[in-house]
């Protein structure tokens, strides 16, 4: 009999160390309802009482299973519409400031927090990077996978991380970027990358960095999100308001012959009449374009 209860003892203790670090689920709450008006819907509110892991959320994104993921200062809560199931450094998580959380196309997830760098999770397994890994900040404020699969992470202070899958490259104000607190990142329908900073924002074509401030016509330089829409619209949310982008219609800048060489070199001439027979005739012409700002464009080499 003795034999007997220490083996049922034994079997508990192992059981309970196989499952060490499972995550806490809660039923959720009811919320709280407050109604907005005739035809305005109502507004539902959870909180940690519903089992929302802190009051104070920063980022919000649904997952391809149609789960919400909220990051607050307590980790990361995923919320299936019924049940609310939370995430912590006791999990895997580097820092329970989480505020960003993207899903790679693999189907990981990213999560970005306040001083412990970014962690990624594939389900089964936490692994973390860092400065030491060589992200620029671990304060990670944004993210987003462009449509090569590279992932972008936004830092307070520190630029922007590009990583490959096997390199972090890290661009800061000295690569043209317009402010090292890097606030939300999104890339338009014709594959650039747009940087929301508090200095303004930063388009990015994989060669050359273009500004907008308040001059372009933001609300405001300083800078808290960015998206852009089914429509190809940007949105940028500022200090001051939304400003909503439009980009112009691409057009070629005009180009203009300057030299002409056949018998000999033509400089500068409006009209020519070249003797023949000629075996070769060879412009030389060049172009220029004033839609940006000068002080406003970098090329990156």
């Amino acid at each position: 009999m003795l034999k007997h209860k220490i083996a049922c003892v034994a079997t508990f203790v192992l059981w309970m160390s196989a499952h060490a670090g499972t995550q806490p689920t809660a039923p959720t709450g009811a919320g709280t309802v407050v109604h907005g008006g005739s035809g305005k819907g109502h507004w539902r509110t959870y909180d940690v009482e519903d089992g929302l892991a802190s009051g104070s959320v920063f980022s919000i994104t649904q997952d391809r299973d149609g789960n919400l993921w909220f990051g607050t200062f307590g980790g990361a809560s995923r919320f299936d519409g019924q049940t609310w199931t939370t995430f912590t450094i006791k999990d895997g998580l580097a820092n329970n400031g989480v505020q960003a959380i993207i899903q790679d196309r693999d189907g990981n997830f990213w999560f970005g927090t306040r001083g412990g760098g970014v962690s990624r999770f594939d389900g089964q397994t936490w692994t973390t990077f860092t400065t030491e890994d060589g992200l620029a900040h671990n304060s990670v404020r944004s993210g987003l996978q462009d449509r090569d699969g590279n992932l972008w992470f936004g830092t307070r202070g520190g630029g922007v991380s590009c990583f490959d899958g096997k390199n972090w490259t890290t661009f800061t104000t000295k690569d043209g970027l317009v402010g090292n607190s890097v606030m939300g990142i999104t890339q338009d329908q014709r594959g650039n990358i747009w940087f929301a900073t508090y200095s303004g924002v930063s388009r990015f074509d994989g060669k050359t960095w273009t500004t907008f401030t308040t001059q372009d016509g933001l609300a405001s330089s300083l800078l808290w999100s960015a998206f852009t829409d089914r429509e190809g619209y940007l949105w940028f949310g500022t200090g001051n308001g939304i400003t909503r982008f439009r980009q112009p219609a691409p057009s070629p800048p005009p180009v203009f012959v300057q030299d002409v060489v056949a018998d000999r070199r033509y400089e500068g001439v409006a009209g020519l009449n070249l003797p023949a027979p000629l075996s070769l005739v060879s412009f030389e012409f060049g172009s220029q374009s004033f839609n940006t700002r000068p002080e406003a464009y970098v090329a990156r080499d």
